[in-house]
């Protein structure tokens, strides 16, 4: 660019940045127009701190170098560093007035572009690559610098409600089955947050399925997750396929817009459908209030889940995200649980449990029962007693309680 623009008959200064700042790779000023040609390192991980300087240096140098403050143009031509660099601060300051290009590397939505000179036409798809045979670095360059440099998009560095570090703890599950290594599901619950309309700009049908396991770990399994723009009916399916692989204690749906109506059409399946309230303009009220059970380390992600880095990414965005798909549904399974975790139905499980309890052999490590399990006390049979506790044999009785 400077050597193209020196070759004119116009006037062309370069511009030095004083201090130690570290700065612009390129600085020039043509007839009042000033080009700042990547402002930021892309070589390492950008530091806070650094970005701050080279930001503050825009503001101390460039802005003040117009002769005519009122008619001078600036070009800021870079890639994204994070959610705090140059292009973030300008387009923040409404006294910039700046006109923001965004050309996104991987179409994200359906986008028609004509030209203004021409009048070509031209059309990219989601997913579509602006150059199909050189792009594709995702898998190389990683999701986070991915999404900056290359869609001009970037990723809060902590995020925002969610932060992404409290996404870090995980759990081992069977290959097959995805349930938890070494545990028994004491509840799966899944929870729906559907769309109306299968259109690229609306929102998705979003469904979590979440686990409990019985013991005294308390912590709770995100089991799988599932993210599709669909028509109704493909819709309806769906929610009986995910129903069918896990058959969960309960279906939570959003009772609004196609979600009364898959509680309405599904309501005679058997499955145990539970509408529930819209969030409403308390989405991001029912988010904060689930928040804390990531921070204390309560929710678990799976260890090799493919979709585990587009659910962390979708969930440390919000609420500045495109889609809130994802936050619906994981607040509206969070708040369930959380409120059954002291509630009512906690109390007549446990109940239920110690009252079943009470019909087995009181050696919890008793195998004589069908399949290996504890023993189930019945008529006409021997029962050995000591004190309140009662045995399906000599034996367990000289185990003793071993609760």
């Amino acid at each position: 660019m400077v050597e193209r623009i020196r070759d004119l008959d116009v006037p062309v200064y370069d511009i030095q940045v004083e201090g130690n700042h570290n700065f612009f790779g390129n600085g020039l000023l043509v007839h009042n127009c000033i080009v700042i040609d990547d402002p930021h390192k892309t070589r390492e991980e950008p530091q806070s701190k650094e970005v701050e300087s080279q930001v503050a240096a825009y503001g101390d140098t460039f802005a003040t170098r117009h002769d005519n403050k009122k008619e001078g143009v600036t070009v800021i031509v870079m890639q994204r560093i994070n959610d705090n660099d140059l292009s973030a601060h300008v387009m923040k300051t409404a006294e910039e007035e700046y006109v923001h290009l965004k050309i996104e590397a991987e179409a994200t939505s359906h986008t028609t572009i004509t030209f203004p000179r021409t009048g070509h036409i031209f059309t990219r798809n989601v997913g579509d690559l602006l150059w199909e045979s050189r792009e594709g670095q995702k898998a190389v360059m990683g999701r986070w610098k991915y999404a900056a440099q290359y869609q001009q998009d970037p990723i809060p560095e902590g995020g925002s409600i969610f932060q992404r570090e409290w996404f870090s703890h995980r759990f081992h599950r069977d290959k097959d089955t995805g349930i938890p290594l070494g545990a028994k599901l004491r509840m799966v619950i899944q929870s729906w947050d559907t769309a109306a309309k299968k259109k690229e700009s609306n929102d998705y049908w979003a469904c979590t399925t979440w686990g409990r396991v019985v013991g005294e770990d308390s912590r709770i399994r995100m089991l799988d997750r599932t993210m599709d723009r669909m028509e109704y009916v493909e819709g309806r399916q769906k929610v009986k396929d995910q129903y069918a692989k896990w058959h969960p204690t309960a279906v939570l749906v959003e009772d609004s817009s196609s979600g009364t109506a898959i509680v309405s059409d599904l309501r005679t399946t058997g499955i145990p459908l539970l509408p529930i309230s819209p969030a409403g303009s308390d989405k991001e009220a029912n988010a904060r209030a689930v928040s804390p059970m990531f921070e204390a380390g309560m929710i678990l992600l799976p260890d090799d889940a493919e979709w585990a880095d587009d659910y962390i990414e979708s969930m440390t965005r919000f609420p500045k995200s495109q889609h809130d798909d994802d936050v619906d549904s994981t607040s509206q399974a969070l708040n369930y649980l959380r409120r059954r975790q002291h509630g009512v139905m906690d109390y007549i499980e446990r109940e239920l449990a110690k009252e079943h309890d009470k019909n087995l052999c009181a050696n919890v490590k008793c195998t004589a029962g069908e399949d290996g399990k504890r023993k189930k006390l019945g008529y006409n049979m021997e029962i050995v007693q000591t004190g309140p506790l009662r045995f399906c044999s000599r034996f367990c009785a000289s185990q003793g309680s071993l609760h």
